[in-house]
């Protein structure tokens, strides 16, 4: 009953803004309109600060379109859906699409729909870029945006197939519903091609985090609280290897520890990942003159892999589950209460639906106590950005109505997936809800993983799977090849640059 009493108020809400949008059927070239938007009733919720508007108000020109179609894109390993809902549904976060998607159609006189290719054969070439590329080299204005794969947007972005967001007269990355971290971390040469912001979900569901087994904590860890530790900028590498190191059973005294088992540590393949990331380490950074620069090897990456090698490679303690033939228990295995800490992603998030156990959710650790902020980001192969193919019949149109999507994605959406889809339903304590707080503000995007600079994302997957620590040799092996992609990646997004600039 509160979830229908608090979605009435928004539909109400809604229905009155779009009632005062103004007529016609043309955008107008008079001042912005200032727009307040929606959001989930503060009382059916937790948190005041997510769920309120934000500040700023929405300023697109006044007037509507006469029903003119808005397509979207959407490719890549994962192809999420934010757009297709054609009713509310059962679901909040359905519901919360829906209201966006008709709130977005009544006020700008659009019809939004939605192209889905999720199509995980291929990366930097995969569907994404084919889809787009197709289309401008057949200078077809078939999709307005994309919401496409980190790898793909990335090779899509320096082949001359985006638009520069500036281009975008109405789009305000400035704005909080815009990510500012990528917009800091993914500017090259004084350019932003793809972004992320509240216009997708898409983040909600892939970011790398620890779950935490609650229970098993408070048997094993001698009075150690994990959540304190994360906000007194005590939850280091360090001191996650200790607390993994304190649980061990041989649950089926077998005598062998195996998927059976119990440990401190239930370690993903691509975990390695992320806590060279939670270090605020890249593959490659933007430099003071705005190109790509090969920034891997250093004493940070090899302290975080010999760190969390020195758990994670531990069999009596750990297990990398990907690495057995029944790895597709592991959920099972979760709520069961056979490990304490599990590195993955908030992919996994629906397992704990069927977890008895106190549990929670922590980020990943800082590399150690000198570090002054917590890192966190999205597995490569699940991310998706927001981009503009190159050819676009009226770029007007398209940054209207994707500033209004992402603006009714913060008032809307937002608050259903963080209040109510990941608040409300999985996680039960108010400590998990202010670390959810800490993991969605401290976002860090590796330009050198999305354009797969050097292969260095697959050389550090494989070695971590063969639990191995000489990345030395590795990058010694692969850093004149990592270069060269370099020289020819800055190469690319300087003709693009200069061919806007023409």
């Amino acid at each position: 009953m509160k979830k229908i009493i608090a979605l009435i108020l928004v539909m109400i809400t809604a229905l009155s803004v779009v009632a005062c949008g103004g007529g016609g059927t043309t955008v107008t070239t008079t001042e912005p309109t200032v727009t307040d938007a929606p959001a989930i009733s503060p009382s059916d919720t937790t948190d005041s600060s997510v769920t309120s508007a934000p500040e700023e108000k929405l300023e697109i020109p006044e007037g509507k379109f006469d029903d003119a179609e808005f397509v979207v894109i959407s490719a890549g390993q994962v192809a999420y859906d934010d757009f297709s809902f054609t009713d509310a549904g059962t679901e909040v976060l359905d519901q919360a699409q829906y209201m966006r998607k008709t709130t977005v159609e009544d006020l700008l006189g659009v019809v939004i729909n939605i192209v889905i290719d999720e199509n995980k054969s291929g990366v930097g070439n995969g569907s994404g870029y084919k889809r787009v590329s197709r289309a401008v080299d057949a200078n077809d204005a078939d999709y307005h945006i994309g919401l496409i794969g980190g790898m793909d947007v990335s090779t899509l972005a320096y082949s001359s197939y985006l638009v520069p967001l500036a281009e975008a007269k109405y789009m305000d990355l400035e704005k909080s519903w815009w990510d500012q971290n990528a917009n800091t971390d993914l500017q090259v040469m004084g350019n932003i091609f793809f972004t992320q912001g509240d216009i997708t979900a898409a983040k909600s569901d892939c970011t790398y985090v620890i779950f935490y087994n609650k229970a098993l904590g408070r048997e094993e860890l001698n009075g150690e609280d994990p959540y304190k530790l994360v906000l007194d900028k005590k939850w280091t590498l360090d001191k996650f290897a200790e607390l993994c190191l304190a649980v061990s059973e041989d649950l089926d005294g077998n005598g062998t520890m195996d998927m059976e088992d119990r440990y401190g540590l239930y370690a993903w393949d691509d975990s390695i990942l992320g806590m060279i990331s939670a270090a605020g380490q890249k593959v490659a950074s933007i430099n003071a003159d705005g190109e790509f620069e090969l920034t891997i090897y250093n004493d940070k990456v090899l302290s975080v892999i010999e760190k969390f090698g020195n758990v994670a490679y531990n069999t009596d303690y750990a297990i990398q589950y990907q690495r057995y033939s029944n790895n597709g228990n592991v959920r099972e295995k979760w709520t069961n209460d056979q490990a304490l800490f599990w590195a993955t992603s908030t992919f996994n998030t629906s397992s704990m639906r069927e977890m008895d156990s106190d549990f929670g959710i922590l980020p990943f650790p800082m590399l150690n106590s000198e570090q002054t902020r917590y890192y966190s980001t999205i597995p490569t192969y699940n991310s998706q950005f927001l981009c503009l193919p190159s050819v676009q019949e009226d770029m007007d149109f398209t940054s209207i109505v994707t500033e209004a999507l992402a603006y009714y994605g913060r008032t809307i959406v937002r608050p259903a997936v963080y209040e109510k889809t990941i608040k409300g339903t999985y996680f039960r304590d108010e400590e998990s809800i202010a670390m959810l707080d800490i993991i969605y503000d401290s976002f860090i995007y590796d330009i050198g993983q999305l354009h797969r600079i050097g292969n260095m994302n697959s050389l550090l997957l494989n070695m971590f799977r063969a639990k191995e620590s000489n990345f030395a040799s590795i990058y010694a092996a692969n850093s004149t090849i990592a270069e060269q992609q370099i020289k020819a990646v800055n190469n690319g997004y300087r003709k693009v640059i200069d061919s806007w600039a023409d």
